[in-house]
């Protein structure tokens, strides 16, 4: 499993905590000797990574390699593409060894092409990670079958490449996530990225398995569409030529927790990628994950799930004397609610936890309702599905109760039916009779941050939250992939997740995430810590887990603050810093007097790309209006822009205050962001 820092190769997604930008190498392989072989090789570059690809030609013919269930490249070096330590080309000598760091095991030594064409042709791909990554200059050779040395080329780096990427999001509630780049050159598209929560296990038949053989199965493509909507808006293979390019083109494996690396090269004229959708297929080949591409994955598209939030009061129905309450974020591909209630039945525990009770039609269900006021069962109307939906609130509701009769619930539910503004929220006792109810509003001024949680250590573990505040409650949603799979604690009659922190996902009171203890501990200003319960509860057969619950405590200022989920056994896995949110469409505060102070290169830039009437005609260092204001509300806007130093520095005003000014590039993202975003943003 290689991963890129937790940020693959997305020099505008990865924010503190994260790698450092990618960059691209190239080489065109000379023959050595009178081999006769030549070829090419690009490889992609951050932190401590590489991915890459490339192809050569004139080899011996119709090898297969031992792992592709042949019989060839057993040599040493055998069929080998490896980095070189040396410094030219001119023999073994000044070509060196396999370029690693001293001490460390060869990375380099499985890595090559695993079959020739009967004319001698290879391509191959590969993913090195922890090696060292000073490359420029350095020999890349390609081996023969016997292992032999047969053309080499020395590596240089692409000035400005032409690189779009993307965040790879869900469709149909597939629960697939991931990021791609996209690297162009005339006449050819080199893209390399990663998904998680795809079927666990696979591999196809370069992979020594039976995998990935329906049409698209596997498949990971440019898309000839404008947006991520609709298959028709996605559109079929982005290609030029007389035939598809795509159609071969895939992941050829999958880890056991449903995570899948990409790299490959297709040789095409239509390289002009810019704002088309790149889609991730199944296993039986359908569309699981879509991102529309963007220079740095800056266009509005990938801005992210927006969110909303709604809540609601829930008062008696009756003289049940039921109350409680709920808030559901609402985002593009359903709702993720929490909520709680007292006055029920003392001591219920639900058959799906191992007893006897909730067994009714709606016993003890908490939905949202399809009618326009709580008077009665007539204007509550039924649950609230789209059209031809199956009906997702069935299942969902409270497991139990204390013997007081106080429930808590928590619910991720896929749907298209979303328009939930003034719908009645409903709880239902025992029986499935209908208990407490309140009609759902819209949270004005909500405090909503959010972050990407990047794994930590190599874990594998990608994903994402949002945090919604009020005066002393934390209400969490989010999702994680690459965890333990089929993982089922106690409330699913499972033994999972009993150890201190197992399965946890908690704000923790640190600053950053590269260390645990700039991690911290648990966030919390009471006399005891009310994350220590908190948890996901169990986990899909790919790694996928949803969580939402909220917490009653004070330490509600969680701007800045780490946010960590652990794995079973109570490892910290996965963390993301949490900053201010700007898909919720509210916002707070004032921006008066905020000014960005643009380099002649932003301005240069800004011209070069046409946005001079989005940003009104930028000037070195000029004040930002409030139409350019809205251009950067993502932080992916104004991240991209710090990076790509278009931007300098900036300050800001909050109500006529200044609250911070920097002038150093990476001083105004990583100690300023957060605080600032929430006011500028």
């Amino acid at each position: 499993m290689v991963r890129f820092g937790g940020c693959i190769l997305l020099a505008a997604a990865c924010v503190q905590g994260s790698s450092a930008a990618y960059s691209v190498y190239t080489a065109s392989l000379s023959q050595l000797g009178s081999s006769g072989v030549t070829g090419e090789v690009t490889i992609f570059v951050t932190g401590n990574d590489m991915l890459g690809v490339g192809s050569a030609t004139a080899l011996d013919f119709n090898l297969l390699a031992n792992s592709s269930g042949g019989s060839n490249c057993t040599a040493k070096n055998g069929c080998g593409a490896h980095v070189h330590s040396g410094t030219a080309c001119d023999d073994a000598a000044s070509q060196g060894g396999h370029y690693f760091a001293a001490g460390g095991s060869d990375p380099w030594a499985p890595i090559g092409y695993g079959k020739t064409s009967s004319t001698g042709a290879a391509t191959f791909s590969f993913a090195v990670r922890g090696s060292l990554t000073s490359i420029e200059n350095k020999p890349f050779v390609v081996h023969n079958n016997a292992g032999g040395r047969v053309a080499c080329g020395l590596l240089s780096k692409v000035a400005a490449p032409s690189v779009k990427s993307a965040y790879l999001a869900p469709l149909s509630g597939s629960g697939v996530t991931g990021e791609v780049a996209v690297y162009t050159t005339v006449g050819k598209v080199i893209v390399a990225g990663h998904s998680n929560g795809l079927e666990p296990n696979l591999k196809d038949s370069t992979s020594g398995g039976s995998s990935c053989t329906a049409k698209n199965g596997c498949g990971a493509h440019v898309h000839s569409g404008t947006s991520c909507d609709t298959a028709v808006t996605q559109g079929g293979h982005y290609y030029k030529g007389n035939s598809d390019p795509w159609a071969t083109v895939r992941y050829s494996s999958t880890t056991s927790l449903g995570h899948g690396d990409f790299i490959f090269s297709v040789a095409d004229s239509a390289t002009d990628v810019t704002l088309k959708p790149f889609i991730v297929h199944n296993n039986a080949g359908g569309r699981v994950a879509c991102g529309i591409l963007c220079d740095d994955g800056m266009c509005p598209q990938n801005v992210g799930a927006k969110a909303k939030v709604f809540a609601a009061s829930l008062t008696p129905l009756g003289s049940s004397g039921v109350t409680g309450e709920v808030s559901i974020f609402v985002g593009s591909a359903g709702l993720l609610g929490v909520g709680s209630a007292t006055g029920l039945e003392g001591s219920l525990l639900a058959s799906a936890s191992g007893g006897k009770n909730c067994t009714a039609k709606n016993a003890c269900g908490a939905h949202v309702h399809s009618g326009t006021a709580c008077t009665d069962a007539s204007t509550q109307g039924g649950h609230f599905t789209a059209a031809g939906e199956t009906d997702g609130w069935a299942t969902i509701g409270y497991h139990g109760t204390t013997a007081a009769g106080a429930a808590t619930f928590s619910f991720s539910l896929t749907t298209p039916a979303t328009t939930i503004a003034n719908k009645p929220f409903v709880v239902h006792n025992n029986a499935g009779s209908r208990v407490a109810c309140g009609l759902l509003s819209e949270v004005a001024g909500t405090t909503l941050t959010s972050a990407k949680l990047t794994a930590l250590s190599d874990s594998g573990a990608v994903g994402e939250v949002k945090v919604y505040t009020t005066a002393e409650k934390v209400i969490v949603a989010g999702h994680t992939n690459g965890l333990e799979a089929s993982l089922k604690d106690s409330s699913h009659s499972g033994t999972s997740c009993t150890a201190k922190n197992g399965c946890g996902a908690h704000v923790h009171s640190g600053s950053a995430c590269s260390t645990s203890a700039l991690q911290g501990g648990h966030y919390y200003k009471g006399t005891s810590d009310p994350w220590s319960t908190k948890r996901y509860t169990s986990t899909s057969s790919a790694g996928h887990a949803d969580f939402i619950f909220s917490v009653t405590d004070n330490a509600t200022d969680v701007m800045s603050k780490p946010f960590i989920v652990h794995n079973n056994a109570g490892a910290r896995v996965a963390c993301g810093i949490l900053s201010k949110d700007t898909g919720s469409g509210n916002t707070t505060g004032s921006n008066e007097g905020v000014c960005f102070m643009w380099t002649q290169h932003g301005v240069d830039v800004v011209t070069k790309q046409n946005k001079t009437v989005e940003y009104e005609q930028p000037q070195v260092n000029g004040k930002v209006t409030p139409k350019v204001e809205k251009q950067f509300r993502s932080s992916k806007y104004l991240e991209t822009a710090i990076k790509a130093k278009m931007i300098t520095s900036f300050s800001c005003r909050a109500q006529g205050s200044v609250v911070s000014r920097a002038s150093s590039l990476h001083t105004v993202w990583v100690s300023l962001a957060a605080a600032a975003l929430a006011l500028v943003l």
